[in-house]
């Protein structure tokens, strides 16, 4: 159960960082095609989505709990409110309206579906990929200050 709590707070602090970026204002032509995306990627299908693999990940026992839970802390029309806003500010019209033909497309509507569980396939891998690069990194930076003590004693001995 802690565990889950653990989740819950990672999820809303995320949540809430998320909605301090990009306060850009659309212009009426880019937000009517903000609005045309969601008809065609409805933010709710990408919540569920994301719902469904995170529980996934939860104990069975605890699943009823979260998805009750998740319900409360998940502020759908915030979270659409912030990534219009977003895709207001990283996308030009002409991205939007490509974007919205894409997935309202079979090809796109079957891409969506998929991309969830490939997505929670691949993070596993890219977080330990992640971690050990990483420790690598650090590893290598550790050694290297070593190697500079090492020399700046030895000039100090000369």
């Amino acid at each position: 159960m802690q565990r889950l709590i653990c989740i819950m707070v990672v999820l809303a602090c995320c949540f809430a960082a998320t909605t301090a970026y990009s306060q850009e204002s659309c212009s009426s032509e880019k937000s009517r095609a903000v609005e045309n995306y969601w008809r065609t990627c409805p933010v709710d299908d990408l919540l569920d989505q994301m719902a469904l693999e995170i529980l996934k990940q939860i104990p069975k026992e605890q699943q009823k709990d979260f998805a009750k839970v998740w319900l409360t802390v998940v502020d759908k029309a915030e979270i659409a409110s912030v990534l219009s806003r977003l895709l207001c500010s990283h996308f030009t019209l002409e991205e939007l309206k490509a974007l919205a033909a894409f997935y309202g497309s079979p090809e796109g509507k079957s891409i969506m579906k998929k991309m969830p569980k490939y997505t929670a396939d691949f993070m596993p891998y890219m977080m330990n990929m992640a971690n050990r690069a990483k420790e690598r990194t650090m590893e290598l930076l550790r050694q290297e200050e070593i190697q500079k003590k090492m020399a700046q004693v030895y000039d100090d001995m000369r």
